[in-house]
């Protein structure tokens, strides 16, 4: 199950922005598992400026890649934004 976690962002750009990933990901085979989680945090630098990111989590998987590169080009048109990528040992479905 594909993760993408949104940190550091205002509640409603968020809930926006997971709208909007739904929706790049509508035509792909794991968009059925796909989830997005929001995290009411405020990320930022020691210079004070404020550094959202996106956080994919998720077994190895080959989509990770295509999840990763679709929201670099789609968000390069707003200006870039980091991605982490974590790895999960294990996922047990319900």
């Amino acid at each position: 199950m594909p993760n993408i976690e949104i940190h550091g962002m205002p509640q409603a750009s968020a809930e926006e922005i997971a709208k909007g990933l739904f929706n790049l990901f509508a035509r792909n085979s794991f968009v059925d598992d796909l989830v997005v989680t929001i995290y009411p945090t405020k990320v930022m630098a020691i210079s004070g400026s404020l550094k959202p990111f996106f956080r994919l989590v998720n077994t190895k998987d080959p989509n990770n890649q295509i999840i990763i590169d679709k929201i670099k080009i789609a968000f390069d048109v707003f200006g870039s934004i980091d991605i982490e990528y974590m790895e999960l040992t294990a996922f047990y479905p319900k």
